[in-house]
């Protein structure tokens, strides 16, 4: 996995564009509510070694965040919530490409799970027969209208892809410490440095929007 060199692992908006124009991993500080980090890479340009190392380095959940009215339009069904948080981002059905079940390949390796995300990554023009669930890729439902209507890790990352001129799906994976917590502060930034990944805050990318919403 490429990596960008640089003195500090903090970056402004346009370097994390770059970063994901360049199909590059970056790490999404939501620093407005959590200050909890998302390692994100715009889905269509996502390897099998990337979803590798996001899933053994990161630990956390590996998600595809698309538009609601994608997954809707699809037919992945959402899963039901049992009344939480409503500003929290619906999950859908995890799935997996149906070519996987076909070719007798069960849907957990990176090689896997970068299948199903050759087969989502169609966007409307993808069929749902082309997939399966439950399967081993969580979805995620982003607001249409992105930061706009909801500022988070899912919204932010498929923002991120549209500013790069890329379809708004993105994968993200939250990032644990050693202890299995969820890397915060100077753990979130020993692990940017250990592996050379650049942070870009939320609070960032929620004001560049802003301007670009202003000037439209």
């Amino acid at each position: 996995m490429t990596t960008i060199e640089m003195a500090s692992r903090y970056i402004d908006v346009r370097g994390a564009v770059c970063s994901f124009k360049a199909g590059l991993p970056v790490i999404v500080l939501d620093d407005r509510r959590e200050m909890e980090g998302d390692l994100a890479v715009p889905a269509e340009m996502a390897t099998p070694e990337v979803i590798k190392f996001m899933v053994s380095k990161c630990s956390g959940l590996l998600c595809m965040a698309m538009p609601r009215s994608v997954l809707d339009h699809i037919g992945i069904p959402r899963m039901l919530s049992s009344g939480g948080n409503h500003l929290e981002a619906p999950f859908y059905y995890p799935v997996d490409a149906a070519s996987l079940m076909a070719n007798g390949r069960g849907g957990t390796s990176a090689w896997d799970r970068w299948e199903t995300v050759q087969v989502l990554t169609r966007g409307p023009a993808c069929d749902v027969r082309d997939l399966v669930w439950p399967g081993h890729l969580i979805m995620l439902g982003a607001r249409d209208g992105g930061m706009r209507e909801r500022v988070g890790h899912t919204e932010a990352c498929t923002d991120l892809a549209v500013m790069a001129g890329l379809k708004p799906y993105a994968l993200l994976c939250e990032i644990l410490d050693d202890e299995g917590e969820m890397a915060r502060e100077g753990r979130l930034e020993d692990f940017a440095l250990q592996h050379r990944l650049p942070i870009v805050r939320v609070s960032d990318l929620v004001q560049q929007r802003r301007n670009e919403y202003s000037v439209s």
